[in-house]
């Protein structure tokens, strides 16, 4: 359980330097219909907090309660908790999320890890907490504020079939 813990800190000190990096905001001009990018009216600010549940995914048969902290347009980076409703293994995900295109529609690339703690069910290959690498690519449609779509491939290294699974995540950007 020490590991655990100790993987719980990182995430959370991860996440407190995201925030404390300067707080220029991102922007991105908004223009009418017909009217040029070089005549927009005033920048509309980026949502950075995000807050989403992940079906699915991470958890195989389960379900993680996800933040994540924008930290351009382009990056985020992300902490969550959930549980394996099957063998009642704990996943905790931590990545940095790469998404690439314009507007709301994203492709999205992740990467990063995940301390998955089994509590001895003997359901997998593995006893007690390790740590497993993680990876997401898939659609994620994100508007500046309001609901937010992820929808992807997770592969599942913490499984006994290590086989690609799929990933649906609904949340809110603030």
């Amino acid at each position: 359980m020490s590991a655990l813990r100790t993987t719980t800190v990182l995430a959370v000190l991860v996440l407190a330097t995201a925030t404390q990096l300067p707080a220029q905001q991102a922007t991105m001009p908004i223009s009418e219909p017909g009217q040029s990018t070089g005549e927009s009216s005033s920048p509309a600010p980026l949502g950075r907090h995000r807050i989403y549940v992940e079906l699915l995914g991470n958890t195989a048969l389960g379900i993680t309660l996800n933040y994540e902290y924008g930290l351009s347009p382009h990056w985020a980076v992300r902490v969550g908790g959930g549980l394996d409703l099957y063998s009642a293994t704990t996943i905790i995900p931590v990545t940095l999320s790469a998404l690439a295109g314009s507007g709301s529609s994203k492709l999205e690339i992740a990467g990063g890890f995940l301390v998955a703690d089994e509590y001895s069910s003997g359901a997998w290959h593995w006893d007690g907490t390790k740590v497993f690498p993680s990876f997401f690519i898939g659609y994620r449609y994100q508007p500046r504020k309001g609901f937010m779509l992820r929808v992807g491939m997770i592969p599942l290294f913490w499984t006994n079939n290590q086989i690609p699974w799929v990933g649906l995540s609904l949340g809110v950007v603030l």
